[in-house]
């Protein structure tokens, strides 16, 4: 078989979208503002300078950035939620404020569960962290709330629309998975601190399950939520019911790769799994704690 190829036509040519590359200088500004804020915690302590001291603060400010970072990116997750279909702020706001209240409140019930070992450095960056995650949790506010109304227009736009919210919503998954992993870490190098009073291991292990829990909160009741407008498309768009017997198995077939296109062939669970969000916290802070001498 020959192909052939049609000559350049300066029309064709004329309908073709430059890429335009957007400036990152204000998402990088929020990491440098994220990590200085990080460093003068870290640089209060009073084993400032000593051998134990370099792997907990590295550990800090590497948070910090990570926060900033988080900030920025989930700003910009926020807008390519809302420019999908616009959301009104008032239904966004009132479970933002939620969500970080759930957040907020695990630092002080640290102090009833753990009691010891907790100090103010910690506590700081940890607040840090979850102002740090606001925007995201914004985002992900703004696909459960599109996710409960419904997307309009043609059934191509709206197969695009949900096809875009599903990978918005892993990326976002990945902001939270990470601060929870950094944030682990760097509890569980405040063991090696010289000075104080000793850490237990239990205070690690806390902070990864109290955050594990936090993200499973967040993001659990948004991807069901997604995965049943999906479902629900599926069965409006590409129902079986009228299918004549002849086609019935190609169009079984057509639909079950359309599920596995929407990623509806894994539970919600597994999709938290395979991002190792939930279980990578607890891996490591069980991990770095049963560590001889650490």
């Amino acid at each position: 078989m020959t192909t052939t190829l049609e000559p350049y036509s300066a029309s064709a040519a004329a309908t073709a979208q430059p890429i335009r590359i957007r400036t990152r200088f204000w998402r990088f500004a929020l990491m440098v503002l994220g990590g200085a804020a990080a460093f003068a915690v870290v640089w209060a302590h009073p084993d400032r300078g000593h051998d134990t001291w370099f792997a907990w603060a590295a550990l800090g400010t590497l948070l910090g950035v990570l926060a900033g970072w988080s900030f920025g990116s989930g700003i910009a997750r926020y807008r390519d939620v809302v420019a999908l279909q616009p959301v009104r702020a008032i239904r966004i706001v009132p479970v933002l404020l939620l969500m970080a209240s759930v957040a907020g409140a695990a630092l002080p019930l640290s102090i009833v569960i753990v009691r010891q070992g907790i100090i103010w450095h910690g506590v700081a960056l940890a607040g840090l962290a979850i102002v740090g995650a606001l925007p995201a949790g914004a985002a992900v506010v703004a696909i459960r709330v599109l996710s409960i109304d419904g997307v309009g227009g043609p059934v191509g736009r709206r197969l695009g629309t949900l096809l875009r919210l599903r990978s918005l919503l892993s990326r976002l998954n990945t902001i939270f998975g990470s601060l929870v992993v950094v944030l682990t870490l760097f509890i569980a190098a405040q063991r090696s601190l010289a000075t104080g009073e000793a850490v237990p291991a239990s205070l690690v292990i806390y902070t990864g399950a109290a955050s594990a829990v936090v993200v499973a909160l967040v993001y659990l009741p948004t991807a069901a939520v997604l995965r049943r407008r999906c479902l629900l498309f599926i069965d409006e768009e590409f129902p079986l019911d009228n299918v004549d017997r002849a086609q019935l198995i190609q169009a079984a077939e057509d639909r079950h790769r359309l599920e596995g296109l929407m990623g509806l062939h894994r539970t919600t669970l597994a999709e938290l799994q395979n991002g190792l969000v939930i279980v990578s916290p607890l891996l490591a802070s069980a991990g770095i704690t049963l560590l001889p001498g650490f």
